[in-house]
């Protein structure tokens, strides 16, 4: 999957405003969190920056699956800071 660049692609589709599409990606970027060479892409990208706007957010599925990857990316120090 690095090969293919697909964590990049994925955290520059949360540039879109459609929630269906949004719960996708964001449960598919929770799922790669668990790995440690993809939380090092997502650093790369800046997935942080990009999910500050879904922490006040009207959709409770959408700030709930951004929370959950929030936590996930929370065990790598350099992110948690």
């Amino acid at each position: 999957m690095k090969n293919r660049r697909i964590i990049s692609q994925l955290v520059a589709m949360l540039d879109r405003n459609n929630p269906d599409l949004l719960f996708i990606v964001l449960n598919f970027l929770k799922k790669l969190s668990i790995f440690g060479e993809n939380k090092v892409e997502m650093k790369e990208c800046n997935i942080v920056d990009k999910l500050n706007r879904f922490i006040p957010c009207n959709n409770q599925l959408l700030l709930q699956i951004a929370l959950r990857l929030l936590f996930n990316l929370s065990f790598d120090a350099e992110i948690r800071n």
